[in-house]
């Protein structure tokens, strides 16, 4: 069994403890209240309190229980319920410091700590899981010597090998469409397509969204009739080496910075998300099959000279 794999199955199996000890939990809490307050000291006041936790607990448990069919795509569970056991933690502890419960609330206490650390190694292994997977797919496309630029279709039925043949193409590989950095990048386009045009240079934009909604957006920057590669399978971006965005990439300062500044200039972003979220994006300028200038982008919210890479065809 490969390493990833037996991950796989250690993550499940860990999911399943959790949601058996939640539901358990839970239902200790539903049917114990009173008890449980004067255990750990709480006013019998709080019994509301403690039934709403016993009802998170348990709905939480049976998430797990979900989650652990397919951990990779229902990741989002252990995230909540690390959340929640940071929070109910502080809660008590602070109860505890200040006096108002006994010493006994560690229990529980104890019981969130080690399900919270539990839950942020499940995050951790998936997210590191996904990047092991995009590094596998990177090298088997990036060197397929058989997946060229002829195996690229655009929607006017001409590839991307014929395209590079007769002109330089830039290749622009996109993010998802309700990216705000996406849209910055069309309005980007829209207002340069000239320029860049002038230097004999045919804009190719690469998503990974249908050819029908993508005509649908692309008519709001005037760019409907570019030519354009629908890539839903993330392929093509495979091939030219584009990774998956790292959370710096996704949320540092300067990406929240750029956001900021779109956002007061009145753009907000679409809550469709039309490709993979997690996807960098891209430029490369291409001639007769050989790159001749490249973008990579270091985070999301970059803005490359479109014009100062079409330059690049005069020193050819």
């Amino acid at each position: 069994m490969k390493a990833s794999e037996e991950i796989y199955d250690n993550v499940r199996k860990w999911l399943y403890v959790a949601a058996l000890c939640y539901c358990l939990g839970g239902v200790y809490l539903l049917l114990r209240a009173s008890f449980f307050c004067v255990f750990v000291g709480l006013d019998l006041h709080e019994l509301m309190a403690v039934h709403i936790v016993g009802i998170s607990t348990v709905v939480l448990g049976i998430g797990h229980l979900f989650a652990s069919i397919q951990p990779l795509r229902y990741w989002q569970t252990s995230l909540i319920s690390l959340l929640f056991n940071i929070v109910f933690s502080l809660y008590f502890f602070t109860l505890y410091y200040y006096g108002y419960v006994g010493v006994f609330v560690w229990w529980p206490i104890a019981f969130w700590v080690f399900f919270g650390f539990l839950f942020f190694k499940i995050i951790q292994k998936v997210y590191l899981q996904q990047f092991e997977q995009d590094a596998k797919l990177i090298s088997i496309f990036s060197q397929d010597q058989h997946l060229t630029l002829s195996a690229f279709e655009t929607n006017h039925d001409e590839t991307l090998a014929e395209l590079c043949e007769n002109s330089p193409i830039m290749l622009v590989f996109l993010r998802h469409f309700g990216c705000l950095f996406c849209m910055e990048t069309l309005q980007d386009l829209q207002q340069k397509r000239k320029l860049i045009e002038s230097y004999g240079v045919r804009i190719v934009l690469v998503h990974m969204a249908s050819s029908e909604v993508t005509l649908d957006i692309l008519k709001k920057y005037n760019l409907e009739d570019l030519d354009c590669v629908s890539d839903e399978e993330s392929i093509l971006y495979k091939k030219f080496s584009l990774k998956r965005a790292t959370l710096e990439q996704l949320f540092g300062l300067n990406v929240l910075i750029s956001s900021a500044r779109i956002y007061l200039q009145g753009k907000r972003p679409s809550m469709e998300f039309l490709g993979d979220r997690f996807q960098m994006p891209g430029v490369f300028l291409i001639y007769r099959n050989q790159i001749l200038k490249k973008y990579v982008y270091h985070h999301i919210a970059e803005r490359p000279d479109f014009v100062q890479i079409a330059k690049a065809t005069v020193c050819q």
